[in-house]
């Protein structure tokens, strides 16, 4: 990945071709790509409609009480009231723990500092801390990756499947209503009411190649 910044453009160059984002415009960019990435799939950014950030956590092959212990921790030092939890591959299981890919969402709203702090507070995988360096915003899937074959696609792996909710009555956030709202209908969720939510209705959701794992 090459980017170059100047005043209120950004052009970013990979290996699958040109990006050309118009800061001024955040829904704006154009794209041209002159070569299929191995995985395509899509995800939506963490970024809300005034500039704050809900929270997003990415883990790569770790147990379940990793998981459980990092949202303890930050729910106690940061004050954050929910996480939605799930799992983006399949279970596997020792004695004791199951483990895999997790994704969990936060739909309390943040400040950018804020956020980064966070993240150095939990085991997220390490080239997750690096991701919004490519969209100005952290990302998670929520469709399955495909794979092309000549002019056809296939699945290579499936859709996140949502595992389990936590929610603690003390928070200090407002909540992110398009972000609730891109979970109850991209996954299909019921989710209880949430009080202090604001009145936003878009998310952003992005086309991004990805790896095999």
């Amino acid at each position: 990945m090459f980017k170059i910044e100047k005043k209120n453009l950004e052009f970013r160059l990979s290996r699958y071709g040109l990006k050309l984002e118009y800061k001024r415009m955040p829904y704006f960019n154009l794209t041209f790509n002159w070569k299929k990435p191995d995985l395509i799939t899509q995800g939506i950014t963490n970024r809300c409609s005034d500039g704050k950030y809900v929270l997003f956590l990415d883990y790569d092959q770790v147990y379940l009480s990793t998981v459980l212990e990092d949202i303890q921790t930050i729910r106690k030092r940061f004050k954050l009231c929910n996480f939605f939890i799930f799992k983006s591959s399949s279970l596997k299981s020792s004695l004791s723990d199951v483990y895999a890919n997790w994704f969990v969402y936060s739909i309390d709203k943040l400040d950018y500092f804020t956020m980064k702090q966070i993240l150095k507070n939990v085991r997220v995988d390490e080239a997750y801390n690096k991701g919004d360096y490519y969209h100005n915003a952290f990302v998670l899937r929520f469709s399955p990756k495909y794979y092309f074959r000549g002019k056809s696609f296939f699945v290579y792996k499936e859709q996140p499947k949502f595992f389990g909710l936590k929610l603690f009555k003390s928070c200090k956030y407002q909540h992110s209503r398009a972000h609730l709202n891109a979970l109850k209908i991209l996954f299909g969720l019921r989710i209880p009411s949430f009080k202090n939510i604001d009145s936003s209705r878009q998310v952003e959701i992005v086309t991004y190649p990805t790896m095999i794992k």
